[in-house]
């Protein structure tokens, strides 16, 4: 496979940010969710093939005060396990749609998506890509 001669749109993303010093616009929004109680914390990373361009954290393991975990670090782990398979697949339906590939209207049980599988046949012969 060959390597694009510009790199992909997130990193031109980046590149953009860093070149327009909007790394403390992502500072000020992480710190005011985390400040207003949207979210208990957030701790972020991004970066290319020459290092860490930003990073971050923001909060407290918990949105209780009382609690004794403290604040969050750059080394705080969190578990994403659970968001896997959401993330992916918006992600790839949104740029199978945006192709032209995918119709959100588009049975899922069609021969080209899960028909194959049998999938019409177990009650969801209906379900579109949007449900």
């Amino acid at each position: 496979a060959s390597v694009p001669a510009q790199p992909p749109w997130a990193m031109q993303l980046l590149a953009g940010l860093l070149a327009f010093g909007a790394w403390p616009d992502v500072n000020q929004i992480l710190q005011s969710a985390t400040a207003e109680h949207k979210v208990p914390a957030a701790v972020g990373v991004a970066g290319d093939a020459t290092g860490r361009l930003w990073e971050g954290a923001y909060g407290n393991y918990t949105d209780d005060d009382r609690a004794p975990f403290g604040a969050v670090t750059l080394d705080t782990v969190f578990d994403l396990a659970s968001l896997t398979k959401v993330t992916a697949t918006t992600s790839a339906v949104a740029l199978l749609y945006q192709g032209g590939y995918l119709g959100l209207d588009q049975k899922i049980a069609e021969e080209g998506l899960l028909g194959k599988f049998g999938f019409g046949a177990q009650g969801k012969g209906e379900m579109t890509v949007t449900h």
